[in-house]
């Protein structure tokens, strides 16, 4: 919700109690009389608002009206007390409104993009943790760091489909609603296949895998790890045939070598659980390259040159 649209609603909110609590209430004498005038100005806001519509409206003339009168035992009247009370709901609105604006355009298709950045950050990040000494225990701070990424990934694209349902695609020449809602659909699937791969990641594997397959998995790491730190820097600078180039080289490489070295396998070498656990890890890291280049796919659909451009 925009902090503007709440200006209008509070400040007359706050003026209709004002006049109420100015010309009314002091020619109050009894409860019964206070008490009929709650019921009349409360039974007459919420039946004149009554549609969800206009629930801002509603909410905004309750409230306003209970803080403004400020009802006492021992009742006393200042003119000054109900000015200022209109004057500061009024600056609280507007500093809000202003405060919108900073440091961050409001803009949908602005707040979008810099979420969009946020993604790839944070599995940038992710993505990174994987490089690190297995044997080395992580600080108290790695793992705060690791946990809030992994938030932000899990959350972000919840939040990418609310601000994208925002977006006026009428504004946006060669932007359909469709199109939004696919590329928030590769970012979910893209959240999930990063999960499983540091699910899978935390599992036992065989020594000798690791051993002979070591190069190859910290190639595949590599090629990732530049795909997500290219997007994280400009999520739109997605292309689908460079990178499925790029990501498909880097898994064909790795299965190739994985089937190399199981033929090597002497029987009995490799248990049932240690076939499983591998596979799963190879099954995420196919996943994951399909997922980033499912995203780009999906990007090159868009055109973004309007949604860098200047607007007021």
């Amino acid at each position: 919700m925009r902090i503007r649209s709440l200006l209008t609603p509070v400040v007359l909110a706050t003026l209709f109690a004002a006049m109420l609590y100015i010309f009314v209430m002091p020619q109050l004498s009894s409860f019964t009389e206070l008490g009929l005038m709650i019921f009349i100005v409360t039974f007459s806001i919420a039946y004149l608002f009554a549609a969800p519509s206009q629930g801002l409206f509603r909410s905004a003339g309750l409230a306003m009206f209970v803080a403004t009168i400020g009802i006492t035992n021992e009742q006393s009247y200042s003119f000054i007390s109900v000015t200022n009370s209109v004057l500061n709901n009024t600056m609280v609105l507007l500093l809000l409104a202003l405060a919108a604006y900073i440091p961050f355009s409001p803009q949908p298709d602005r707040t979008f993009m810099r979420l969009l950045g946020r993604f790839f950050h944070s599995c940038e990040f992710l993505m990174m943790t994987m490089h690190m000494d297995s044997t080395k225990t992580p600080t108290r701070l790695d793992s705060w760091k690791k946990a809030f990424h992994l938030r932000e990934v899990s959350t972000l694209p919840d939040k990418l489909i609310a601000w994208g349902n925002a977006i006026d695609t009428k504004v946006h020449s060669g932007t359909s609603p469709d199109q939004l809602q696919t590329l928030t659909t590769n970012l979910q699937a893209l959240t999930y296949r990063l999960q499983e791969l540091l699910e899978a990641q935390s599992y036992s594997q065989a020594e000798f895998l690791i051993q002979e397959l070591r190069i190859d998995i910290q190639f595949w790491q590599l090629k990732m790890h530049e795909t997500l730190q290219s997007l994280s820097k400009d999520p739109t600078s997605g292309n689908m045939e460079l990178f499925r180039n790029r990501l498909s080289k880097g898994t064909e490489q790795l299965e190739a070598r994985i089937k190399e070295t199981l033929n090597k396998t002497i029987e009995g070498q490799l248990s049932m659980h240690d076939g499983e656990n591998f596979y799963r890890l190879l099954g995420t890291y196919r996943g994951m390259s399909d997922a980033l280049i499912d995203y780009t796919g999906s990007t090159d659909d868009i055109d973004w040159s309007y949604w860098r451009e200047a607007r007021f």
